[in-house]
């Protein structure tokens, strides 16, 4: 612990047990699951003359994949 810490932040069994302040150290987690699900039943074969809705759809997910892995 040291001054300016946030008290919140103290673990109050550690200190107790080892009468010494302790501060919790909080890890953010990067690893996490980013699972997309996309419907690919017929009614994604309809869209405009530039390109269907498998394909705008397609681009979606890999832009939001792409997004996931960088940050």
């Amino acid at each position: 612990y040291q001054y300016g810490d946030d008290v919140r932040n103290i673990d109050w069994n550690k200190t107790a047990h080892f009468s010494e302040p302790y501060v919790k150290v909080f890890e953010e987690e990067r690893e996490l699951t980013l699972m997309l699900l996309v419907d690919v039943s017929a009614s994604q074969n309809f869209g405009t003359r530039k390109q269907l809705k498998k394909q705008t759809v397609a681009e979606i997910c890999a832009t939001l994949a792409f997004s996931a892995m960088a940050n």
